[in-house]
């Protein structure tokens, strides 16, 4: 075999339990890190955009494949430290570990892109997204749910995903 068709050869298809290095390129509106291994978008909760990460392929689709976080390999200028000690376990705030100023600058791209895919309206502008002074402080409603199984029933969130 030589080096030109090695050079031709496809990579081996993702599978699932395989452990992979990635380098994560974008940030999806729930908060997964997006990379790409293989010609496939791999999703994964954890990382951020520039960063690289050690990961294990939990499901293979046609066109995508979804990851669980091993381990952060290499951190972006813009990763924060979570305010909340449940974070990444919980279903709520997907990216509290991505800094106040980086979390502005994604929703409006969330928002741009939303209006371009989904509501083909490409090329609208977007303001840049309003922040607050304390952005701990905005949530005003919960939905808590109620598992009635022990004895007194327990109270609290789902879990992430």
């Amino acid at each position: 075999m030589t080096s030109r068709d090695t050079a031709l050869k496809p990579p081996p298809p993702l599978r699932r339990g395989a452990e992979i290095e990635l380098e994560f390129t974008d940030l999806l509106a729930n908060g997964q890190g997006v990379g790409r291994a293989g010609g496939m978008a791999v999703f994964c909760f954890g990382p951020l955009p520039q960063e690289r990460a050690q990961v294990r392929v939990s499901d293979v689709k046609q066109k995508y494949a979804v990851a669980q976080l091993l381990k952060i390999l290499s951190e972006s200028p813009e990763r924060a430290k979570p305010f909340c000690p449940v974070f990444g376990i919980c279903g709520g705030c997907q990216v509290q570990h991505l800094a106040y100023p980086a979390q502005l600058r994604w929703k409006r791209e969330v928002v741009r892109n939303a209006l371009a895919r989904i509501g083909g309206l490409p090329g609208i502008e977007v303001e840049e997204t309003i922040g607050m002074g304390d952005p701990r402080a905005y949530r005003n409603k919960m939905s808590l749910v109620v598992n009635h199984r022990p004895k007194p029933p327990a109270l609290g969130f789902y879990r992430q995903r």
